[in-house]
């Protein structure tokens, strides 16, 4: 029994690395390169080295270091500092919303996972009563379409492929 549930979990897996690289290929060059930046940006040690660079930054100002490069890149508003501050605000924002993204969607390929077994299983069930069936003497042997129909298990890939083209047809 061991070996059909790693033959299963193999499939599955399988079939999740498939959807995983079509989507991934599917991405133009432009897409790729925002999802590097952002992963890049979203990571802990560049949050916490922007950090460290502002509090550099602003104890290097309140000392009088620097005070012509600061009065420049303020100018009379501070519109520098309203910038830089919305900077790191923006890039807090990402990390969070980064964070939450590769969350869920490790969730959302666990649920696909125990879906697709979860089909396997009951297509497998599906099967043995059908067999139990036609053993039993006090029933008739014939053929029951709709168990031998429902006793096979889809495949994700053409699934989406067919939803996809529906989607563009509609």
């Amino acid at each position: 029994m061991t070996d059909a549930h790693e033959i299963d979990l193999d499939e599955t897996v399988e079939h999740l690395i498939t959807l995983n690289r079509s989507h991934v290929e599917g991405a133009g060059a432009l897409q790729q390169t925002a999802n590097r930046i952002s992963a890049a940006l979203a990571h802990p040690g560049v949050v916490l080295a922007i950090l460290v660079g502002s509090l550099a930054l602003l104890v290097s100002h309140r000392l009088g270091l620097f005070d012509g490069l600061f009065a420049v890149l303020a100018g009379e508003q501070g519109g520098f500092w309203v910038s830089f501050a919305g900077l790191i605000v923006a890039i807090l924002v990402l990390s969070a919303q980064r964070h939450d993204q590769l969350l869920t969607l490790k969730h959302s390929e666990l649920s696909l996972q125990i879906a697709l077994l979860n089909e396997r299983k009951i297509g497998k069930v599906i099967t043995m009563l059908d067999e139990q069936r036609r053993a039993n003497p006090l029933l008739p042997p014939d053929r029951d379409a709709e168990a031998e129909a429902l006793a096979q298990t889809s495949d994700p890939i053409h699934n989406l492929q067919r939803i996809e083209e529906r989607l563009r047809g509609a």
